[in-house]
């Protein structure tokens, strides 16, 4: 009995957000360049720079260092105490998910510097707070969470103008909920802002079928067969999971 005792206990013990120390991320980024800022992966696409907030101390914004850690999980299972050995379904439990939420993925996103072809563009004063999670986010902690960012987004000369850029699964709320954001001060947008011509994610090519598929229908489609590892697909919109592909 007091073996079971101490497993609920241990069970319910709230995650510890004291971090510790390290050179793979920090607390505030500059713009409109910052150090910390991830590989581009074509010209003329907008930059980024990852971050984590956890949620019950919302405050600390932890940004990584994107030359080192390109993705979420990298990051947070090796500079994070809290997520320290996690697996990828472990994190993405208490990160993807409202229920059991304990920290939010998100990236700030900055407009190009260079056009598709590579030439230097002007720098427009502006950028982007996305959030990362599968399932609709509450409007307050997004507000909470945005307001958190852009405070410690700091421009090295002037002002910049902050957005929210939802993702894919947040859009449908972000549409509905832009009047309360509104309110708050957070305009509601996305990269096309700053699209000047077609955008190219990822240089290259694939040989398939290409199978138009409707963004929310993309899941059932792979598991009865209607889509295939080896098509190319065409589709409205790119939601954060998807399988595996020729192309889209």
């Amino acid at each position: 009995m007091l073996a079971s005792i101490l497993l609920i206990a241990a069970t319910l013990t709230p995650f510890s957000v004291s971090i510790t120390p390290s050179p793979t991320w920090k607390s505030q980024v500059v713009f409109p360049k910052d150090v910390f800022e991830g590989p581009s992966l074509s010209p003329g696409l907008p930059r980024w720079i990852k971050f984590t907030v956890f949620v019950e101390d919302i405050g600390p914004v932890y940004f990584q260092d994107g030359q080192t850690y390109a993705f979420h999980y990298d990051f947070a299972t090796n500079s994070l105490d809290p997520f320290l050995g996690f697996s990828h379904s472990e994190l993405d439990a208490v990160t993807l998910q409202n229920d059991g939420r304990v920290a939010l993925l998100g990236a700030v996103l900055l407009p190009p510097n260079k056009d598709a072809d590579g030439f230097p563009i002007p720098t427009q004063a502006e950028f982007g707070i996305q959030l990362v999670s599968l399932d609709p986010l509450d409007t307050q902690l997004v507000v909470d969470v945005f307001n958190s960012v852009k405070d410690v987004v700091v421009p090295n000369f002037g002002s910049a103008q902050p957005f929210y850029f939802p993702t894919f699964e947040q859009s449908s709320t972000a549409i509905a909920d832009a009047a309360v954001l509104g309110a708050a001060g957070i305009e509601v947008s996305s990269t096309e802002r700053w699209q000047t011509g077609d955008a190219i994610y990822s240089r290259g090519w694939a040989v398939g079928r290409v199978n138009n598929v409707p963004s929310d229908q993309i899941d059932a489609a792979f598991e009865i067969g209607q889509l295939l590892p080896t098509d190319i697909l065409l589709t409205d919109g790119i939601p954060a999971e998807l399988p595996p592909l020729a192309g889209i």
